[in-house]
């Protein structure tokens, strides 16, 4: 099955942990790899997700264009909402 990813939301989730990376750890070599991922295309995300291992299941796009983490739909479930 083909799953749809939320690319939008995956590059402001890299660019949050790449700036964090840049105030606690590397200072320069964060912003550089920040910079780069507000422009990276969509094949390139998804390299940058596997450098910093991101799940990618977190990002999936359900049927009716939804994006949630696997926790929120987790909750869904144990509530018994299912369609969505």
């Amino acid at each position: 099955m083909n799953k749809m990813i939320d690319y939008e939301r995956l590059r402001r989730t890299l660019i949050n942990d790449y700036g964090a990376q840049m105030i606690v750890f590397s200072g320069a070599l964060g912003f550089a790899d920040m910079r780069d991922v507000e422009t990276a295309d969509n094949d390139e995300l998804l390299e940058y997700a596997k450098k910093n291992h991101i799940d990618l299941e977190d990002f999936y796009i359900n049927y009716k264009g939804v994006s949630f983490g696997r926790e929120i739909l987790a909750q869904f479930q144990e509530w018994g909402v299912n369609d969505f």
